[in-house]
């Protein structure tokens, strides 16, 4: 697990430490359902672990969206700044516009 340093932290960093601690609040939940059925009492110690990360997971998600509404609670240069990538559909269809708006274009100008 890569460490977070909070000065120089992008908000893709925030969301994919958030989403490693959902995804272990999850494996940590149903475990301790299997180990309830076995050991009763003893399925507190993997529940426990689970509503840790749910916490995490909070957390970051909190500060990812600090970060990108520029409210982020330590000095960093990415305050305020989105560093999400555009979505790749998005642009094919920009592209696909482009090249109607190219191909209207040489029609009206002949």
């Amino acid at each position: 697990m890569k460490n977070i340093n909070y000065n120089t932290v992008s908000t893709m960093d925030l969301e994919e430490k958030s989403q490693l601690h959902a995804d272990s609040f999850w494996v940590c939940f149903v475990l301790s359902g299997v180990i309830y059925n076995a050991f009763q009492w003893w399925c507190l110690i993997p529940l426990l672990f689970a509503f840790s990360n749910l916490g995490t997971s909070a957390y970051h998600s909190n500060l990812a969206q600090k970060l990108r509404d520029g409210k982020y609670p330590y000095p960093n240069l990415n305050n305020g700044v989105l560093t999400e990538p555009s979505n790749p559909s998005s642009r094919f269809l920009n592209v696909i516009v482009l090249l109607i708006a190219v191909f209207i274009y040489q029609i009206v100008t002949k």
